[in-house]
């Protein structure tokens, strides 16, 4: 695939031209890290947008307590870093490679260019603020209004339309996922998705776990409209 042709598949590029697409990809400079090496870090200076061109990123906070919790894990085709970019603010996240990585990143300055002279790319960033405020509300409503095995459900069923591979009867998340990770996710103690996971084990929701990676029943996803 061209550089273009990856842009195009970019939801901040999307519904960009061709000749639009092969000026912004002269603005995007390469990084390569290596397995754990830190991206950003919380109280960096927001100078510039990432694009996640090969591997896995891991995007965590710290909580007011000191402990960190993971707020999303990205692959090819994210990006990360435009909510201080368009603030002009310090970084309020911390990312980090959890595979060997290659990235696309784009200066401060070029984003408010391409903003300026491209309005579909305002459009865009529009659009997908509003998706992630959306997104937000519903974590919290979940962390208010739902027990603990909801929430974990929840979040399972979030990572499936990520990472999820459809196999015969059952839906596998092709991601490696600690207990403590899970929690870290959602906001709950080890010992708490610990036991959400027993209940939705013997309620037969989640059929296995193989080196980390959950195998759903596929039965419920249907039920909300995916993979039937």
């Amino acid at each position: 695939m061209s550089e273009e042709g990856f842009l195009k598949g970019i939801d901040i590029f999307n519904g960009l031209k061709e000749k639009e697409l092969q000026i912004i990809n002269k603005l995007f400079v390469e990084r390569f890290l290596k397995k754990w090496g830190i991206i950003t870090s919380q109280g960096d200076a927001a100078d510039s947008l990432y694009l996640v061109k090969e591997g896995n990123v891991k995007i965590t906070k710290l909580t007011i307590d000191g402990r960190e919790k993971i707020a999303s894990l990205l692959k090819e085709g994210d990006f990360f870093g435009e909510v201080c970019i368009l603030m002009g603010k310090e970084r309020c996240i911390n990312a980090r490679a959890i595979t060997d990585c290659k990235l696309l990143t784009l200066s401060r300055e070029n984003v408010r260019t391409i903003m300026e002279e491209i309005p579909q790319v305002d459009i865009n960033f529009i659009n997908i603020l509003c998706s992630r405020l959306v997104e937000a509300e519903h974590q919290i409503d979940a962390l208010l209004f739902k027990n603990p095995r909801e929430i974990i459900s929840d979040q399972l069923y979030e990572l499936s339309k990520r990472y999820g591979i459809h196999l015969k009867d059952t839906l596998l998340i092709d991601l490696r996922l600690t207990q403590q990770a899970l929690a870290d996710m959602v906001g709950l103690s080890r010992e708490t998705v610990s036991r959400g996971i027993k209940e939705l084990r013997r309620d037969g929701i989640i059929k296995d776990v193989k080196d980390k990676k959950y195998i759903l029943d596929i039965s419920p996803f249907k039920a909300v409209g995916k993979y039937s």
